[in-house]
């Protein structure tokens, strides 16, 4: 067993970690991080009965799915399809019952710790043309191959792996 003393703006935490026990220090330090909740959409459309999913290119340079924060007052779908419509300008989006895809990851902005947590749905759009927000550099509609050879995370890459076994579970 190790035991830490952590000393942060004059509040003393003990945490004693054991067997890998990183996850307390993560559960007695939260307390100090940021919490956001997002939720995203793995949208895809139908190009001659082929399955096609849209990525976004973010301006960091990774790609990844639609998504944003949830307003106050919102549902995932609220936030998907508000979301959605300003990153790309699709409003035509059908979701598609009984998927929904959960991850969670820390990352850090202006030198604050941050716990996100993204839900993700699947979602069909008939649209093809896509008008990028400031928030993108570049957009890409692909096939199942090149979306998750393309995709920065692997986090992502899994929820497109269970969106694409889901669509063919569910003869699209």
């Amino acid at each position: 067993m190790i035991t830490y003393l952590f000393n942060i703006q004059s509040i003393s935490l003990l945490v004693s970690l054991q067997n890998n026990g990183l996850k307390y220090l993560e559960f007695a330090m939260g307390i100090f991080l940021r919490t956001e909740f997002s939720c995203g959409a793995v949208v895809y459309g139908i190009d001659n009965q082929k399955i096609r999913f849209l990525l976004l290119r973010y301006f960091p340079g990774h790609w990844d799915f639609p998504k944003g924060n949830q307003e106050r007052g919102e549902n995932h779908t609220d936030t998907i399809s508000r979301e959605v419509k300003e990153e790309t300008g699709i409003s035509d989006l059908t979701f598609i019952e009984g998927f929904e895809k959960e991850m969670s990851y820390k990352y850090t902005r202006q030198n604050q710790l941050i716990s996100k947590k993204v839900v993700y749905l699947l979602a069909r759009t008939n649209s093809k043309d896509v008008v990028l927000s400031s928030e993108h550099t570049d957009f890409v509609w692909a096939p199942y191959e090149s979306a998750l050879e393309r995709l920065t995370y692997k986090k992502s890459k899994e929820i497109l792996t269970e969106g694409y076994k889901y669509l063919k579970n569910y003869n699209f």
